[in-house]
């Protein structure tokens, strides 16, 4: 994929399943299947497609995703874990009032509450689940893009421009002649004539 132009497509799909994977209420709908992060691999897949002058393969479609994947892990992985942190108190007030009736497992989120590096350690963990599947599905966008958009199977290649002559050619071909040629007829005698 070295002489595809990949970076561009790569970044755009990887800001779309990255930022819209962390928007409040839009990224209800990665529960569809983390949705944004399929939606990053195809959109560049599409942009690689439309950049290459060559088809496009499958592994190039997964190479793309792969790229634009890892923008968006990058993208999640910091802004969940920042978020996961940020609500962890509450997360873990709601869970001790809903186990109300199990002393145990309340005594255990009350632990958790007042231990900070226990605390910044689940908030790592829920942010690199959630990275890791956006990179998985993003892959995938990207093979399903090539599946959806690459039309240019079985077709030949293009010509190659410009066209090469034969070795033996002038450099200025169609070659110029002098003014006086054809040559005339008659030879050294001069006019043939009567």
């Amino acid at each position: 994929m070295d002489e595809l132009e990949w970076k561009r497509p790569a970044l755009i799909g990887g800001l779309i399943a990255g930022i819209l994977s962390v928007i409040p209420f839009i990224q209800m709908l990665n529960v569809c299947l983390c949705l944004w992060a399929w939606v990053g691999g195809i959109v560049a897949a599409k942009l690689l497609i439309n950049r290459s002058p060559r088809i496009i393969t499958s592994k190039d479609g997964a190479k793309v995703g792969m790229y634009a994947g890892l923008i968006g892990c990058a993208i999640v992985f910091v802004i969940s874990m920042l978020i996961m942190f940020w609500r962890m108190d509450r997360l873990l007030e709601t869970m001790i009032a809903l186990s109300a009736n199990a002393p145990e497992v309340q005594s255990s989120y009350a632990k958790i509450q007042d231990n900070p590096a226990i605390k910044t350690m689940l908030s790592f963990v829920i942010a690199f689940i959630s990275a890791i599947f956006i990179l998985g599905f993003t892959v995938l966008g990207g093979l399903v893009g090539v599946a959806m958009f690459e039309k240019r199977r079985g077709q030949p290649p293009p010509p190659q421009y410009p066209p090469s002559y034969p070795p033996n050619y002038p450099p200025n071909y169609p070659p110029n002649y002098p003014p006086n040629y054809p040559p005339q007829s008659g030879g050294s005698g001069g006019d043939q004539g009567g």
